[in-house]
């Protein structure tokens, strides 16, 4: 029983299914625990939801109605509602019309909380065309905005689960007895972005004035970008004359949406406005966030003579700055930008790395072998050890199986792992390798030794590729 509490909402679908999937151990308790069985087995226990529940999974329809039957006559605790919900889908009828009759026999206050609790099975119905449940959901949502539910919507939006926060502002918004104004203050400090962007949506839709001002200017300082953009668009096309101060602070936001939505609104205004220039005066900012959001827009408003401006901070001393100066780099065609991508997939931070090694992969002809695997020599960290190693593979020619098997023979722990993982890297490539025959050879014999001391069963692989490739 417990087991079955601790289910969460999302999963009584999948619960259900599995419970009559194709495997031998759902076909033989479904077969061995007939009718008969389900009706002895609640007689004798104490336990009869937790045996009434999983009979509503069954196979057969004679055992989920009985189990239905049991849950509406025998169990009132509100733990039976999402069972009861799934069955209303049922493809047989009289399965599904108990279990619609036992969900409306629970149409009172004292069952409020659990139909919110588990409202995305009721909206589920929606979505379901075996039969139309469209008034039964309607007297659920009536339920859920009766006076006495109020207390329990609002204690809703600050529930764990976003679907209950969701589902619960949904009904306070319609709810005659909160003030729409206490519904947008209460989802101001709702977790959920979501409902933080519908309660704007909302307000643009139903207020107007000093009222809706009121809404937006709560929301326009928002953690989510989602949020922040719909508000600030919100304040620009309702209250265009208090927007500038907000336009000017979003020029320099670390989020390019936000940007982007800044420079479009200012543009019209000011056409011939020169964002690069006032992001190039910006630039000795100390505020690190703000000198993202400046070194990104360089790279979003300026043109290939401004890389001289950006380059120097892809040394900066944050990680965040060094990953978008190279985005910016990259955006504005900067010469340096093949030898920078093979410095920084070297970069101590994890994220630069990264940053690198997306751009490397997609122009694996401006990986520098020689100049990677002088770095892996001599590197401490395992994302540099692991990225340098990987793109090295991905060379695929017999040079860069040399340098991974030299990386194999090093004494160090780390290069060792990665190396070998490169090498199946490397192996796995199903196409001819570039390099000559010599570099081949030697390939194969250093091979040998080191096959054998790591059980790594490659030797045959790369004997049928040297044959293959030069006919030896």
């Amino acid at each position: 029983m417990k087991l079955l509490k601790l289910v969460h909402i999302r999963d009584h679908v999948w619960l259900d299914a599995q419970m009559r999937d194709a495997s031998m151990m759902s076909y033989h308790w479904t077969r061995k625990f007939t009718f008969s069985a389900f009706k002895k087995a609640v007689r004798r226990s104490d336990n009869g939801f937790a045996i009434a529940a999983l009979a509503a999974t069954h196979r057969n329809g004679f055992v989920r109605e009985s189990a239905v039957d049991f849950l509406d006559r025998a169990i009132s605790s509100g733990w039976e509602i999402p069972f009861l919900l799934v069955r209303c889908n049922d493809w047989v009828e009289q399965v599904r019309r108990r279990a619609c009759r036992a969900i409306s026999n629970r149409l009172s206050d004292q069952y409020a909380n659990h139909f919110l609790t588990n409202f995305s099975l009721v909206e589920r119905l929606r979505d379901c065309h075996r039969a139309d449940h469209s008034d039964l959901i309607s007297q659920i949502s009536s339920l859920l905005l009766r006076p006495a539910t109020t207390t329990i919507l609002k204690r809703g939006l600050g529930d764990p689960d976003i679907l209950i926060q969701r589902a619960s502002f949904a009904h306070l918004l319609q709810s005659p007895y909160v003030p729409q104004s206490e519904c947008f203050t209460l989802a101001k400090f709702c977790s959920d972005p979501i409902v933080r962007l519908r309660a704007i949506q909302a307000a643009m839709r139903s207020q107007s004035g000093d009222q809706l001002r009121t809404v937006l200017t709560m929301f326009i300082s928002d953690k989510s970008t989602l949020v922040k953009r719909e508000a600030l668009q919100g304040m620009v096309e309702q209250f265009p004359h208090d927007a500038d101060d907000y336009l000017e602070e979003a020029l320099i936001n670390p989020h390019s949406s936000i940007r982007h939505l800044a420079q479009f609104y200012l543009r019209r205004q000011q056409p011939h406005r020169s964002f690069n220039t006032e992001y190039k005066k910006l630039l000795g900012i100390s505020d690190t966030k703000k000198l993202v959001a400046v070194v990104a827009g360089i790279g979003e408003t300026g043109d290939i003579k401004d890389t001289s401006a950006i380059a120097p901070f892809t040394k900066h001393l944050v990680p965040r700055v060094r990953r978008v100066s190279f985005h910016s780099l990259v955006q504005l065609g900067a010469a340096e930008v093949p030898v920078l991508a093979n410095r920084l997939l070297m970069d101590p931070s994890p994220a630069v790395s990264k940053t690198a090694s997306a751009y490397l992969s997609s122009a694996p002809q401006l990986v520098n072998v020689d100049l990677l695997f002088q770095g892996v020599e001599i590197a401490e960290r395992r994302h540099v050890v692991h990225n340098c190693l990987t793109h090295i593979a991905r060379q695929y020619t017999w040079y860069s199986a040399i340098l991974i098997l030299r990386a194999i023979q090093s004494k160090r722990a780390i290069l060792v792992d990665e190396a070998r993982s490169a090498l199946q890297t490397w192996i796995s490539y199903p196409q001819l390798r570039k390099g000559t025959k010599a570099e081949a050879l030697e390939v194969q014999k250093a091979l040998r030794p080191i096959d054998a001391a790591f059980d790594l069963n490659c030797v045959d692989s790369v004997d049928l590729m040297v044959k293959a490739q030069f006919r030896t």
